[in-house]
């Protein structure tokens, strides 16, 4: 996703209008949107999915009900991941879904008409944390565009600019890619992680002893600022922030 934002293409979550089962392009007024795949929703069925498929495009909740009649948790997961968008505001919708009641095939009675896409809708914050829970990623935004002022302040730089710093200390801010531990010849354990921005990657080595002082720094999916010295590392003499300080950025 990061290397598509890179490349300039527009990042959608999964639409009922639009999307496939796994990841697609669509144009979109001869724009080409990537489109993540309904399968990525948490707890959609195939049965929901194969329905989706088969019936759209809709032009209202209450089409989308009447034609699919989806659990209620899947109606609620695919609102607040943003798959109605252009259809109706995600907190309108969810009140118009409360309770459930509707039935396949019969016409509802909600009150929620075509294309009514009154009121006010969920800032970005709540759109973020809805789909990191039920997409397991963000694609309205990337977490560290809602912290970049405080980004600034603290004077961290880019991944891609870190690594040309060799030598260098500096503070670096993301979130964690993928993380490991390896024993080192004095037995203790040293923890390896990728570092991702919204530019690219960057390897963090963290000694036990920091990496167990900022513990709770790496037990979620939230943004920190790594602080410590640029070196070349391994036999691919690739860039690397050797950790001395570790925070959340809040």
């Amino acid at each position: 996703l990061n290397e598509a934002r890179r490349m300039g293409l527009k990042l959608q979550a999964p639409h009922v209008n639009y999307a496939h089962r796994q990841f697609s392009v669509s144009y979109i007024e001869g724009e080409p949107i990537l489109f993540m795949g309904l399968d990525q929703v948490r707890e959609l069925t195939r049965r929901t999915q194969k329905r989706i498929l088969a019936e759209s495009p809709f032009n209202s909740l209450n089409d989308f009900l009447t034609r699919v009649d989806p659990r209620n948790q899947e109606a609620e997961n695919l609102i607040r991941v943003g798959a109605f968008d252009g259809i109706g505001k995600i907190p309108r919708l969810l009140e118009t879904i409360k309770g459930g009641g509707w039935q396949g095939g019969q016409l509802s009675l909600f009150s929620l008409e075509s294309g009514d896409t009154s009121g006010e809708d969920w800032g970005l914050e709540e759109k973020v944390v809805a789909q990191e829970q039920l997409l397991g990623v963000s694609v309205v935004a990337h977490r560290l565009e809602l912290y970049s002022d405080q980004i600034q302040a603290a004077g961290a730089l880019t991944t891609a600019a870190a690594a040309k710093r060799v030598g260098e200390r500096v503070r670096v801010a993301g979130i964690q890619f993928m993380r490991q531990r390896r024993r080192a010849k004095s037995g203790a354990y040293i923890h390896y992680l990728d570092l991702e921005d919204l530019e690219d990657m960057l390897l963090v080595v963290i000694p036990d002893e920091v990496y167990r002082r900022h513990r709770k720094v790496f037990s979620r999916v939230h943004p920190f600022i790594v602080e410590g010295e640029v070196s070349l590392e391994g036999r691919f003499n690739e860039p690397a922030i050797h950790a001395e300080r570790v925070w959340r950025i809040e």
